[in-house]
């Protein structure tokens, strides 16, 4: 039956393609046929078309700091130190990095409300750098570097991270066992917990993430769990990816989880699953489902794109989820969510869109994705599939003067909300 319903799955969608082919080249010819006409009549809504767009770009760029594109982000480095009672961080990021043009500096995106204590280059100790209110971090060498040199510049730091238009980074909440610390950084709150090159085109091909917490708690992270040490009463977790990953989906989970490992069996393949829960959560609400869905898309889309490490879910309290590379948080764990969460990692996290304006490429598939769950009764019911398109065409359509292409990228409501998920989705649905 699984063979059957992945079968039917693929032919349709080699058919969607086939066609959305056919629809692609009508629409093209249709515009050649028609572009003198639209000119000739001097078309008004373009005017305002080209407004927005002019005004748009001043506004984009990923909210990373413009000067970040002189140089290639490699590896990351994050060493941390946690109390998951207090909403405090202090640590380091080793940066290494190769210059794209000759370089005089190095700027990262930093939020205002960090300190730098010191700054170790080329095996000195510098204790200044210019933070100079506009989220950024500017280090001055004592020599100018060669394009394509490779080079690495360490920032020890501290702060109180501040808040975010969507959820908290290190939020601080009292849960039943314990406090519980965690980030959430789409889509511009790396910065505002440790320095990083927040574009979004440029993927730091791998990342060490290391974070000590008091005994007692546990750290849920990117990529494989390397170990566990043990320092006087404290605990170092030392995670590492080395996967391309950009810098909105690291993050940490800190707190007292209960932790739970199992394997997701997709074809030849036994996959890693972490589960960081809270208590009175159990392994089987991570867990049910998954592997129904893991199959369904490996079928559809080619194999889980991170299945050399792992897929883990660890528990927040914000209200959704986020797709972490490799460890989505969840706010709860209905099935729904977990087919979302799980359909980023090939859209979003392996595949992520260019520009903020683009999210919807990110969100659109998710949620799209989703549907075909119901479509083709993998874990949900099939007759409910006509009321998840009749809700989502409804939601969808009622924007009928929005672009799904977002102009605005300085606004968190304007990036995140039905225009983007439900309409995105629909205009997948027709394509």
């Amino acid at each position: 039956m699984e063979l059957l319903v992945m079968k039917t799955i693929n032919q349709a969608f080699k058919l969607t393609l086939c066609t959305y082919t056919i629809i692609m080249i009508r629409y093209l010819l249709l515009f050649l046929s028609f572009t003198s006409l639209t000119l000739s009549a001097q078309y008004v809504p373009t005017k305002l078309f080209d407004v927005e767009k002019q005004s748009a770009t001043a506004r984009m760029n990923n909210k990373s700091a413009p000067q970040t594109a002189d140089y290639d982000v490699h590896y990351y480095e994050i060493d941390l130190i946690l109390n998951p009672a207090v909403r405090f961080v202090q640590g380091s990021v080793n940066v290494h990095f190769q210059a794209e043009t000759a370089m005089d500096s190095i700027v990262l995106d930093f939020g205002n409300q960090l300190v730098v204590d010191s700054i170790i280059y080329q095996q000195n100790t510098f204790l200044t750098a210019n933070t100079n209110g506009f989220n950024t971090l500017s280090f001055v060498f004592p020599n100018s570097i060669s394009q394509f040199t490779d080079d690495s510049v360490q920032i020890f730091y501290r702060g109180t991270p501040a808040g975010n238009p969507v959820g908290t980074p290190f939020a601080r909440v009292n849960v039943p066992n314990g406090n519980l610390i965690w980030t959430l950084s789409e889509p511009y709150g790396a910065r505002d917990w440790w320095p990083c090159k927040s574009d979004l085109t440029d993927k730091a091909d791998s990342i060490s993430v290391h974070v000590t917490v008091p005994q007692g708690n546990k750290v849920a992270s990117i990529g494989l769990l390397q170990g566990i040490d043990s320092i006087g009463t404290s605990v170092k977790y030392r995670w590492k990816t080395t996967y391309p990953t950009v810098a909105y989906l690291v993050a940490i989970g800190a707190g007292k989880y209960d932790y739970y490992q199992d394997y997701l069996r997709v074809k030849n393949d036994s996959i890693l699953m972490d589960h960081y829960l809270l208590q009175n959560q159990t392994q089987a609400q991570s867990l049910v489902g998954l592997q129904d869905f893991m199959v369904m898309f490996d079928s559809l889309f080619g194999e889980y794109p991170f299945k050399n490490e792992k897929y883990g879910h660890a528990s927040f309290t914000f209200g959704g989820g986020m797709e972490h590379q490799t460890m989505s948080f969840m706010g709860n764990y209905g099935g729904g969510l977990k087919a979302h969460e799980l359909a980023h990692q090939w859209f979003g996290n392996k595949i992520t869109c260019g520009s903020w304006s683009d999210l919807w490429l990110n969100e659109a598939f998710a949620t799209y994705i989703t549907g075909l769950t119901y479509e083709f009764g993998v874990v949900h019911n099939t007759n409910f599939w006509p009321v998840w398109l009749d809700q989502t065409k409804r939601s969808g359509l009622s924007f009928p003067n929005g672009s799904v292409y977002r102009y605005d990228t300085s606004s968190v409501n304007s990036l995140f909300n039905n225009q983007v998920y439900n309409k995105g989705a629909i205009t997948l649905h027709t394509l």
